[in-house]
């Protein structure tokens, strides 16, 4: 009977975990968390860049409010990288991505990540995006000697900006995605943690509750539609651009 009795609660105890799981994601704090992980901090020493591999004097760290002669040679190309969700940008396998000789590297960290201040949000991660542009073109650093990388959650932060970019007539020379996805509402009932465990995939067979957490959602990063009208806006410039030289 203990035995028969343990197998009868066991499940009854996970499906109520996961029914109170599936609850406290509807609410705003619990899904930035889960979406953005930006309180898991390590590491968190960043005043030495010499610490994680790099040369004496080759990578500064610095504040983009305070630093104005990081670029010592704007003639060189300018990439943004822009990472994905927990840790900061001292993590180990992105600090092996800055290491490339004669390209300026921008390595941000977004609000509420590293030593940078703030909540994060989709909107809060897009003002900081477009603040590093600002401050290039403040340098006059060119918007076709400027690249984007974006890698997991930072797919969609790269993929807005360069919709933002291209939608104001200066799309950035080039945007490279890894590990990317089309947005967040897909994402959800798709991911698996270990690429074993589905989180949310069970509640497809729960139309109405599935459709109650996507309303419930406060950040979408939908990088397929913005990657669609960038791609027609880039289009409609090019063909302009033709039209304009067959008058030269």
């Amino acid at each position: 009977m203990a035995i028969l009795r343990k197998l009868i609660i066991t499940p009854v105890v996970l499906a109520a975990i996961y029914v109170v799981i599936v609850f406290v994601l509807a609410f705003p704090e619990p899904q930035r968390f889960m979406i953005f992980l930006n309180r898991i901090q390590v590491p968190t020493r960043f005043e030495m860049p010499e610490w994680y591999g790099f040369a004496h004097h080759k990578v500064r760290n610095l504040d983009l409010s305070l630093y104005d002669k990081a670029l010592m040679d704007p003639g060189h190309e300018t990439v943004i990288y822009f990472h994905g969700n927990a840790m900061n940008r001292a993590a180990p396998w992105r600090v092996e991505l800055y290491k490339f000789d004669r390209l300026n590297i921008i390595a941000i960290d977004y609000r509420g990540y590293g030593d940078s201040e703030g909540i994060p949000s989709e909107e809060g991660l897009q003002l900081d995006a477009m603040a590093v542009i600002d401050w290039l073109r403040d340098r006059k650093v060119p918007h076709h000697r400027i690249s984007l990388i974006g890698h997991s959650l930072g797919t969609g932060v790269a993929t807005r900006l360069a919709y933002e970019m291209t939608r104001k007539g200066i799309p950035p020379k080039s945007l490279i995605v890894k590990a990317a996805f089309s947005s967040l509402p897909n994402l959800i009932f798709e991911y698996h943690i270990l690429d074993y465990l589905p989180i949310l995939a069970p509640l497809r067979a729960l139309p109405r509750i599935q459709a109650w957490l996507l309303e419930s959602l406060q950040h979408a990063f939908d990088s397929q539609s913005r990657m669609e009208v960038g791609t027609m806006c880039d289009k409609k410039s090019a063909k302009k651009k033709k039209k304009n030289e067959q008058y030269i």
